[in-house]
């Protein structure tokens, strides 16, 4: 791996990256749909738009070389952070960028003693085998996703939130 290859900067997501984020999409995510569901264009871009939130804080635009290389989106509920996607375009994938992604919101969940959960298509071996690698625990299936979950070491985990004030 290139030193090169794996350097990246993150920035939040503006309305200006709508062609990129939809581009990303169907790299990404399209044989994966086509798979389970079948892949229907306008059908994919009409929920693609209703469902996509790029100011809202929790989008963040993975940039190498000032290029948009993926997008990270992260959404935090009490106790847990949810990946909600994390997409490379498929140049860049297997050159440590999801690695070093993936452990950097391990660093901040061990920091606050958040779980991290989130969910791959039941079709995508390689992210299947990606978290699986990472220390993630397989923690329920549905017929379309596998679900997973990842947690700092119960010790670490139960002195920090013993530290959070209660309201």
């Amino acid at each position: 791996m290139s030193a090169r290859l794996s350097q990246y900067k993150t920035r939040v997501g503006t309305v200006h990256d709508l062609d990129f984020l939809w581009s990303l999409q169907v790299a990404v995510y399209r044989d994966h749909i086509h798979a389970i569901w079948g892949w229907d264009e306008e059908a994919q871009r009409r929920l693609f738009l209703e469902n996509i939130e790029v100011e809202s804080g929790v989008r963040l635009i993975i940039e190498q070389d000032a290029k948009p290389i993926g997008n990270l989106e992260i959404e935090y509920r009490p106790g847990s952070m949810f990946i909600c996607n994390l997409q490379l375009v498929p140049t860049v994938q297997g050159q440590g960028i999801g690695t070093r992604i993936i452990h950097a919101c391990m660093d901040r969940a061990r920091a606050t003693g958040d779980d991290i959960s989130l969910q791959a298509f039941v079709v995508n071996e390689g992210a299947i085998k990606f978290y699986r690698r990472l220390g993630f625990e397989v923690i329920g299936r549905s017929e379309t996703h596998v679900k997973f979950r990842w947690e700092p070491k119960p010790h670490v985990r139960d002195e920090l939130r013993a530290r959070r004030p209660s309201f």
